[in-house]
C-alpha cells in the first residue's frame, strides 16, 4: 500500500509536470503592456499643454477677429448713419435760417411802421399822406412760422441721438430744440397778450379803413369799394390822432411786432450757430 502511494505521488508529480504549458517567450506580461511608449499616451503632459496652448490661442484669435470685424462694420454703418442724419440735419437748420430771417425782418418792419403811426400822435400838425396810411395798414396783419425741427426731434425722440459723437453738438442740439420751443411758446404769447388785444380795440374804435391804402386795385375781399360815393362812419384824421383806442391799439402792436421780432432774430442766432457746428461735422 505504501509503494502505491508513493506510486501515486510519483504520478501525480507527473502529470503536475506535464499539465503547465510551456512559457512562450514572445508573449509579455500587462505590466510590459502599460510600460511600453507609444500614441499619444507617449506625448509628456509639457508637450500635450503647449499642443492644448496653440489650439487655444488659434480659437480665441479667431473669436477675437470676428469680433473685431462686426465692430468695424457696426461703427462704419452707425457712422453713415450719423453723417445722413447731420446732413438732413444742415438742410433743415437752412431752410429754418431762410424762414427766421425772413419773418425777423417782416415783423421788424411791421414794428417799425407802427412807431411811425405812433410817432403821428405827437405832432402838432399830422398829415394823412400816401406814408401815413401805408403805415396804418402794415402792423394790421401778423404772421407765425415755426423752425424746422423734425430732424433733431427724431434725433431725440428715436435714441438715435447717441449717433452723433461729438457731446458739445448732441448737448448744443438738445438746447437748440428746448430754445426753439421755448420761443415759438412766448411768440404765442406775445400774439395772443398784445396783437389780438390790439385787434379787438382798433376794430372798436374809428374806422380807420378810410385811411388804408391797399396794394391792389382788386376791390372784391376788401372792406372799402374802389369807387367812394359816400363815408359810412366818417372821422377826420385829427380825431383819429385824439382817440386814446387808436394809440393804445398801436401801442399794443408795436409791443407785439417788436418783440416778436427779437425772438425770431435770437432763434435764428441760435440756429445759425448750430447749422454751423453741424456743418463743421459732416465729412466733406
Amino acid at each position: 500500500m505504501v509503494r502505491d502511494l508513493q506510486r501515486f505521488a510519483l504520478n501525480g508529480e507527473a502529470m503536475t509536470d506535464t499539465a503547465l504549458p510551456p512559457a512562450d517567450p514572445t508573449v509579455g506580461s500587462v505590466a510590459d503592456h502599460e510600460a511600453r511608449p507609444g500614441g499619444f499616451a507617449a506625448v509628456g503632459w509639457k508637450s500635450r499643454l503647449r499642443w492644448f496652448l496653440a489650439e487655444f490661442l488659434v480659437v480665441v484669435a479667431g473669436v477675437l477677429v470676428a469680433l473685431a470685424l462686426t465692430s468695424w462694420a457696426q461703427d462704419r454703418r452707425n457712422l453713415e448713419r450719423e453723417q445722413a442724419y447731420l446732413r438732413q440735419l444742415n438742410a433743415d437748420l437752412q431752410t429754418s435760417e431762410r424762414i427766421l430771417a425772413e419773418t425777423g425782418e417782416l415783423m421788424n418792419l411791421r414794428a417799425e411802421a407802427t412807431a411811425r403811426v405812433l410817432h403821428r400822435f405827437w405832432l402838432k400838425n399830422p398829415v394823412a399822406d400816401d406814408a401815413f396810411r401805408e403805415d396804418l395798414q402794415l402792423p394790421r396783419g401778423t404772421l407765425r412760422v415755426r423752425p424746422v425741427l423734425g430732424t433733431a426731434e427724431a434725433l431725440i425722440s428715436s435714441g438715435d441721438l447717441n449717433l452723433i459723437r461729438s457731446d458739445a453738438l448732441r448737448a448744443q442740439l438738445m438746447a437748440y430744440v428746448d430754445s426753439m420751443k421755448a420761443g415759438l411758446e412766448d411768440i404765442s404769447r406775445y400774439d395772443e397778450t398784445y396783437f389780438r388785444t390790439a385787434a379787438t380795440t382798433l376794430r372798436e374804435g374809428p374806422d380807420l379803413v378810410q385811411f388804408s391804402k391797399y396794394r391792389t386795385q382788386e376791390d372784391r375781399l376788401r372792406p372799402r369799394p374802389n369807387v367812394v360815393e359816400r363815408v359810412p362812419f366818417p372821422t377826420t384824421l385829427a380825431a383819429m390822432l385824439n382817440d386814446r383806442s387808436v394809440y393804445n391799439g398801436y401801442n399794443a402792436l408795436l409791443i407785439a411786432h417788436r418783440n416778436q421780432a427779437w425772438r425770431y432774430g435770437e432763434m435764428l442766432e441760435e440756429t445759425r450757430a448750430l447749422r454751423e457746428r453741424v456743418d463743421a461735422a459732416i465729412e466733406k
